[in-house]
């Protein structure tokens, strides 16, 4: 019995047509089950003044973010219970925060008391509310879900968008004004690119420079920016001035805000802002005022040690 040759055209196209297959077969795999398309900052709510959002992916590569920000999920008496939090979240709600989280974006509306902390990731779609609340009633906690919104007895609410955002905000009302997918980010000029980027509209200007004991900066409308984490270790911020104003003119005042901040006492420091705030340079630009700075000088661990304080003082502690 003899054997069928095959000609090498042949043999050679089945196998570019194996190769081809296998590679479209990995692209489907990694566009429907790996790849993340940024989707948390269109939660951020219509009245927001303030947008913070952080890629996980980039910035965890951080110590301080280990350190800080991921332990929170053990609190509230976690350490008394085994499994722990975080291995009872991913069993109640097939969220593992660790492998699945990839941004993160925090957002603000006239005060501190009006925030929302939205969480985007490889998330299921569904069920989170569901299984956090398992969670949370098994450590004593007190609070109902309510149109697929948790309240907490605390006042703090935990829900999920059809997109599988998590959002965590400081008030049921402020939680489901999350859920909708809206454009204020965009409205803000949160940009998209950097580790991490930030926007502020005036109100949220005088906030901070009201609470920094610094000069307020009356001819800025606005100011957004972002921070390098491979490469261009600088951050850069634009100003933007009211219609109708010389950039120019406006410099000087931007710059003593910069040397007020330098010179508070260090211990007036959230994370060492006044180092980078000595180093800033302001130069005139078509879109305003662009201020470069070393962002590297900030002092992650005391800035991550605050922001933990913040969170656990928020979400954590005994259960009522």
């Amino acid at each position: 019995m003899t054997r069928k040759a095959y000609s090498f055209r042949v043999v050679g196209s089945v196998f570019f047509a194996l190769i081809a297959l296998g590679i479209a077969t990995g692209a489907a795999i990694y566009f429907h089950y790996l790849r993340y398309v940024p989707v948390a900052a269109a939660h951020v709510p219509l009245d927001s003044d303030a947008v913070v959002r952080v890629e996980v992916e980039k910035v965890v590569l951080f110590d301080p973010v280990r350190k800080y920000v991921f332990p929170i999920v053990d609190c509230a008496g976690s350490p008394k219970m085994k499994p722990t939090r975080h291995e009872r979240i991913q069993g109640r709600s097939r969220v593992e925060l660790a492998v699945d989280l990839r941004e993160i974006v925090y957002a603000q509306a006239g005060s501190s008391s009006q925030w929302v902390l939205l969480l985007g990731g490889m998330f299921p779609k569904s069920g989170v509310v569901e299984g956090m609340a398992k969670v949370l009633r098994e450590e004593g906690r007190k609070g109902s879900v309510e149109d697929g919104v948790w309240v907490d007895a605390k006042g703090w609410a935990l829900g999920q968008a059809q997109d599988g955002v998590v959002v965590l905000a400081s008030n049921a009302e402020r939680a489901r004004a999350a859920l909708p997918v809206g454009s204020a980010a965009t409205s803000l000029g949160l940009p998209k690119e950097g580790a991490v980027a930030f926007a502020l509209a005036r109100p949220a200007l005088d906030r901070l420079t009201g609470a920094a004991g610094i000069p307020p900066l009356r001819g800025v409308t606005s100011v957004h920016g972002h921070l390098g984490l491979s490469g261009d270790v600088t951050g850069h911020a634009v100003a933007g001035v009211s219609p109708g104003a010389d950039a120019a003119q406006e410099k000087p005042q931007v710059e003593a805000s910069l040397r007020a901040l330098a010179a508070r006492p260090a211990e007036a420091d959230v994370a060492g802002e006044g180092a980078v705030a000595a180093q800033a340079k302001v130069r005139v630009a078509s879109e305003g005022l662009v201020v470069d700075f070393p962002w590297q000088l900030l002092d992650s661990d005391r800035g991550g040690g605050k922001l933990e304080a913040l969170l656990s003082q928020r979400l954590c502690g005994e259960p009522p």
